[in-house]
């Protein structure tokens, strides 16, 4: 119940409250214009919530779902929590708070590819991962970009507490992919673990994807 009202208070936020004016300016036909952090918040969210594939763009639907709790975390953050500037991942300092979508390197990995799993067998996604005071993740949909297609459900462990298991049937097909949306986005400030279970022999390239907000000097190397 708690975590209910902490996501329904960040939705709220989201919608409701205003970033601060930044001062940044950016170059348009009519010269250089000031924007604000909400601007810059569009931009990023704008640029990390599709995938590309081949020549089409599909919209991430789970994340688009979730746009004012992501929108209220980054303003929650940046003013009452990390007390920073917001800004786009290339152009964050140290100090500044930024968002990006979340990569293997978020949770110390290269990548999510897991060969030769068993029938029935329950594998880790994602380890036990700590997250530092500055960065928060929220997951909101899962994406097969393997075509064996063997995992049927997932279990989360968030800030020390075990979720109920959620099944991933039926996806939503974009190309060769299934994409699986949350239900209830999972939205760890602490620690996060993600557990599978295959219901067939294969492989497995279950991918978690929401997003990554935390401090410049937490976030790897973009290139």
């Amino acid at each position: 119940m708690a975590e209910l009202e902490r996501l329904k208070q960040l939705n709220e936020y989201g919608a409701e409250y205003s970033f601060k004016s930044t001062g940044t300016s950016v170059s348009t036909a009519a010269g250089a214009e000031q924007i604000g952090e909400s601007d810059l918040f569009e931009s990023v969210f704008e640029s990390i919530s599709t995938i590309q594939l081949s020549e089409r763009t599909y919209p991430i639907p789970g994340m688009n779902d979730a746009k004012s709790l992501i929108r209220g975390t980054v303003k929650f953050m940046a003013r009452d929590e990390v007390e920073a500037n917001f800004r786009p991942p290339a152009e964050a300092g140290v100090d500044d708070l930024t968002m990006q979508q979340i990569r293997p390197e978020t949770f110390g990995k290269t990548d999510y590819d897991i060969t030769g799993v068993s029938a029935d067998e329950t594998i880790d996604i994602v380890a036990e991962t700590s997250l530092d005071d500055d960065e928060q993740v929220i997951v909101t949909d899962l994406i097969e970009y393997n075509p064996d297609n063997i995992v049927t459900a997932v279990e989360f462990t968030v800030d020390g507490e075990n979720k109920e298991a959620e099944t991933l049937r039926p996806g939503i097909r974009a190309g060769d992919l299934q994409i699986y949306p949350l239900i209830t986005p999972q939205y760890a400030k602490e620690e996060i673990r993600i557990e599978a279970k295959a219901e067939d022999a294969g492989d497995t390239e279950l991918t978690p994807t929401g997003v990554h907000i935390a401090k410049g000097d937490l976030v790897g190397d973009l290139t």
